[in-house]
């Protein structure tokens, strides 16, 4: 009876460690295969992987900007990190504000931007200002790739069309000059000065900040002024946005309230990515406080 009873039992054990076995051999299989990459089908879409913006990406908080090529903001983006929520973290209220709102502003061009505002603002080559003028020329002139951002609230106050200089290039814009007479755009930072009226009509003075890059401006005549070749109805009937001399010229809808509202002593900011300009451009190199944290 005990010798029967012991082989029954060991006989149960041995049933069961084989069927515990044969349990784990089907698990095992099926997460290798889980963990196996399938095969794309040949209904299912390619997806391509965008390769890097060949433009410097300055970092947010210790992460990466994201690339955008005219895709307009949302806070959606930011899930395309490892850790968005880090991010979410570093970028500061009038960060996402601006850049939500700036819908193509670029987040490295806003960066630099307030880089150029604090270096300026520190030397005091310019007064604190409640505004801040981007321009991007890296965007085709097609585009609205002009802003004017409030600094104390975050956010933009307008954003529209700028013309180029005619030999600045055609709709993208890749030449830019400082001589005298080159009907060419020029980089950097500028601080506005006195308003008048002329060939134009009402017209704003730059006064460039970085000789070399701009600081001609004022004996060239580049000011911020109005033109009938800056319009979207332009654009439509002629598919490319009218030429200026040099000036970043604007439509004649919105130059008057842009020029009243950042005339005498607001920065304006032309960006490009030059490496020339960005490795020697005083104004993105220092260490100033920004005009809020990033």
């Amino acid at each position: 009876m005990n010798t029967s009873h012991g082989k029954m039992l060991l006989l149960a054990i041995l049933v069961l460690l084989a069927l515990f076995g044969w349990w784990w051999y089907i698990h095992s299989k099926n997460n290798m295969g889980m963990n196996k990459p399938s095969p794309p089908s040949a209904t299912s879409p390619t997806v391509a992987v965008s390769s890097p913006d060949s433009e410097p990406a300055l970092g947010v908080g210790d992460l990466p900007a994201p690339p955008f090529s005219g895709v307009p903001f949302s806070k959606k983006m930011l899930f395309g990190y490892p850790n968005p929520a880090a991010l979410m973290t570093a970028l500061h209220e009038k960060t996402l504000k601006t850049l939500s709102e700036g819908q193509n502003l670029k987040p490295a061009v806003l960066q630099y931007a307030l880089q150029a505002y604090a270096c300026a603002v520190d030397q005091n080559l310019a007064p604190i200002q409640r505004y801040l003028t981007i321009i991007d020329y890296s965007l085709p002139s097609t585009v609205k790739r002009f802003w004017v951002i409030d600094l104390h609230n975050g956010g933009v106050l307008f954003h529209t069309l700028v013309a180029h200089g005619r030999n600045s290039g055609f709709v993208d814009t890749d030449s830019f000059s400082d001589t005298p007479e080159s009907k060419a755009s020029s980089l950097g930072l500028f601080v506005t000065e006195q308003t008048y009226t002329g060939h134009n009509g009402y017209s704003l003075k730059l006064n460039g900040l970085e000789p070399g890059f701009n600081g001609n401006a004022l004996s060239r005549d580049v000011v911020i002024h109005g033109a009938a070749y800056v319009s979207d109805d332009f654009i439509k009937k002629y598919h490319y946005l009218g030429r200026s001399w040099g000036c970043p010229a604007l439509s004649k809808l919105v130059s008057t309230p842009v020029i009243n509202q950042i005339k005498q002593g607001s920065l304006v900011f032309a960006y490009y990515p030059s490496k020339t300009w960005l490795e020697d451009s005083t104004f993105l190199h220092c260490k100033a406080k920004l005009p809020w944290k990033w």
